[in-house]
């Protein structure tokens, strides 16, 4: 909680109690307060994915956002990414090595021996 309070002291945009819904959202409320170093993989990135959303930006941009996370939390993930591309003016970033998640994106690209290639394009 510690580290998310200093985060959310930047912009004061959001409060403790927002802070806490996300965490219960993802499910780590009852280790809000247990220290960093002790977090498994999967709650430390959880952690970053809530440090990346808490103040609602309109450009989200994510490394991996699925990465480390387990079923129930990837769907839960999904689901806010899902409701967060559908908003004007939102837009999403991301990379992945997998092809799990593409409904999110409207291009697609790849990189491959350092050439980007355009792999996806909906209009």
């Amino acid at each position: 909680m510690d580290n998310l309070l200093e985060i959310a002291k930047i912009k004061k945009i959001v409060t403790k109690n927002e802070i806490y819904q996300f965490c219960k959202l993802f499910g780590l409320e009852e280790d809000i307060n247990k220290k960093y170093k002790y977090y498994s993989l999967g709650m430390k990135q959880k952690l970053r994915i809530i440090q990346a959303i808490m103040e609602s930006p309109n450009i989200l941009i994510l490394d991996e956002p699925f990465d480390a996370l387990d079923k129930q939390a990837k769907q839960i993930m999904q689901n806010y990414l899902n409701d967060f591309i559908k908003k004007e003016n939102h837009y999403l970033i991301y990379t992945s090595h997998s092809n799990e998640h593409k409904e999110f994106a409207d291009v697609i690209y790849s990189i491959d021996a350092k050439t980007i290639k355009e792999i996806k394009n909906v209009e």
